[in-house]
């Protein structure tokens, strides 16, 4: 499994009592196109009775072009290739394109919840389509502003040093600082983890910086028997892999009532 790929300390899963995901996505690719199957309709009683009653089709543009008597002629036709159904109380989404099943969760309550929603559809799409499920990809994205940083220590404090290794050599004064990106990409058998990170300027509040940590783990060898387990080993990690990104300083605030 993926956490073979990052020396880290195994935590004990616990909820802060205030998070910055800014979004939670996790998508299933299927062994073949399931797009057609939502294309008549026949799923739409389950999606509305769970509230995702906001269907729109996910259209590819493209450009047709014909020459006739050597006059081109552009045409702009549409691909439908998939659908969103959009969650009417929090504004998720389940988004189907081509061979993958997307939950897209803006409001991100717990992972509970999230993994309620995707035993449901599994179940459902199992009892109506011969398919099996062949890559699981499972991404957070934090992005938290952090006030008052006049120096590399006061990112630091918060965060591992790790993330922001250049940042802390002597040539610049962060003040300077408009925006730092960096990034990295691990393999191993059949896993994958890319992290980004990000730490960007808020533009007319001084000091004042955003801090992005985006985080997608991939496990492209899936038994179908265990893929609640699976997601459930792929959030853990997301979450051992958060603990390393901060500092006892962070978690101390994340734990503080809102």
């Amino acid at each position: 499994m993926v956490e073979q790929i990052l020396k880290i300390k195994n935590n004990i899963r616990t909820s802060f009592k205030q998070h910055f995901l800014k979004g939670v996505i996790v998508a299933l690719t299927f062994d073949q196109d399931i797009k057609e199957f939502f294309s008549d309709n026949k799923f739409n009683n389950f999606f509305k009775k769970n509230d995702f009653c906001n269907l729109n089709e996910i259209k590819n543009a493209n450009f047709k072009i014909t020459i006739d008597n050597d006059i081109p002629t552009a045409e702009q036709t549409n691909t439908v290739i998939g659908y969103t159904y959009t969650n009417t109380k929090n504004n998720n989404q389940m988004q189907i394109i081509n061979n993958r099943f997307i939950f897209l969760h803006n409001t991100y309550n717990n992972y509970e919840s999230l993994n309620n929603e995707i035993k449901m559809v599994i179940n459902e799409i199992f009892q109506n389509i011969n398919v099996n499920i062949i890559q699981i990809g499972f991404r957070k994205i934090n992005a938290i502003v952090v006030r008052g940083i006049t120096k590399y220590n006061d990112i630091t404090d918060l965060f591992n040093e790790n993330l922001f290794n250049f940042m802390k050599c002597d040539l610049f004064d962060i003040k300077n600082l408009e925006n730092y990106r960096d990034n990295f990409i691990l393999s191993k058998n059949n896993s994958k983890i890319i992290v980004n990170t990000s730490c960007s300027k808020i533009q007319n509040i001084e000091n004042s910086y955003e801090i992005v940590i985006d985080t997608d783990i991939i496990e492209e060898k899936v038994d179908n028997t265990k893929i609640i387990d699976i997601i459930e080993e792929l959030n853990q990690l997301h979450f051992d892999t958060f603990c390393w990104f901060i500092s006892e300083k962070m978690k101390n605030i994340m734990n503080e009532a809102t």
